[in-house]
């Protein structure tokens, strides 16, 4: 049975000035998607993003006043727009904040994807669409958000995660896509990593360290006759 539902909760963090976008989810019929288009504010731009993959496929901005059918999973979420054209992107391993990183964005592209299987070879907006965010994070804001963020992955036992946030006009910070167990990590990014302290490296000793937790005793030769 086809169902939509809405999420509109703000994100489980100690600011106040972090939110989670209007979020409807069309499981699979064109009735509950006009349903829900026709419920959403006519004000306020959506995103459509249909349910093939990642790198922005076929995600389009809209407003309320057009009707897309669809016969598959698809989400509607609100749009936020950056005054800067940026949104920032944290990298999460083993709960930890690696680092972050400014993404330029723009109204026609939705590829966030930093990995360099899925970024375009030519940045559409020019220059460099990734970049290592130093001094990230600053306090309060910032810090808060990460804080809420770790205590939200810690919760749905996730160990890895790309979380993207976008700041609006109003000094507020909107978390817009969760990427669970996700390894998405751009090679130019990582090589400028101090040894041992990038996404890759972090995964690798995560791993090993599980395996040494669930590795059985050793054996020990019998002792001599």
């Amino acid at each position: 049975m086809a169902r939509v539902e809405r999420f509109s909760n703000r994100t489980p963090t100690a600011s106040s000035n972090v939110f989670t976008c209007r979020l409807t989810v069309d499981l699979g019929t064109r009735i509950t998607l006009a349903a829900a288009l026709k419920a959403w504010d006519p004000k306020t731009p959506y995103l459509i993003k249909p349910n093939c993959g990642g790198s922005g496929n076929d995600i389009t901005l809209s407003s309320a006043k057009s009707v897309r059918s669809s016969d598959h999973l698809v989400l509607l979420q609100s749009y936020v727009e950056s005054p800067t054209d940026t949104l920032v992107r944290m990298e999460f391993v083993d709960r930890e904040l690696v680092y972050a990183l400014q993404v330029r964005t723009s109204r026609e592209d939705f590829n966030n994807c930093p990995s360099d299987h899925c970024t375009v070879e030519h940045c559409p907006i020019g220059g460099s669409k990734f970049s290592r965010l130093e001094g990230f994070p600053r306090p309060p804001a910032e810090r808060d958000m990460v804080r809420g963020l770790q205590r939200l992955i810690a919760a749905n036992r996730l160990d890895i995660a790309g979380v993207e946030a976008v700041l609006d006009k109003d000094g507020k910070w909107w978390i817009i896509d969760i990427n669970c167990v996700n390894t998405n990590y751009n090679r130019k990014i990582e090589s400028r990593c101090a040894p041992g302290r990038g996404g890759t490296a972090r995964v690798a000793d995560l791993l090993v360290r599980r395996a040494a937790a669930h590795r059985p005793p050793a054996e020990t030769d019998p002792p001599a006759v």
